[in-house]
């Protein structure tokens, strides 16, 4: 959000917690990445999608509080997907 990474997603839905939200319009960008971290693209060009948000609830003083670590954000033995529909094959190239 406005350039900062909020969350690492393995689900399809996720909710940006208010308190990460200050009042004002905000930019989100999601973006597909491999299981190995890399950024799937078409065409030379990454896939994802930008839209802007607006917070319109009280106006706090209070900044927003640190997110986990990158390394925090899986939960430990979680099993990684790989190699079925919609990964990459083992060129990178996208299925």
């Amino acid at each position: 959000m406005d350039g900062r990474l909020v969350t690492r997603l393995r689900t399809p839905v996720h909710r940006i917690p208010a308190e990460l939200v200050p009042r004002g319009t905000h930019r989100v960008t999601v973006r597909l990445h491999a299981d190995d971290g890399t950024v799937w693209a078409v065409d030379g060009e990454p896939v994802e999608g930008t839209a802007d948000i607006t917070a319109s609830g009280a106006e706090t003083t209070a900044a927003p509080k640190a997110t986990q670590s990158a390394a925090a954000l899986s939960a430990p033995g979680a099993r990684l997907r790989t190699g079925g529909r919609a990964s990459p094959d083992r060129a990178g190239k996208a299925s």
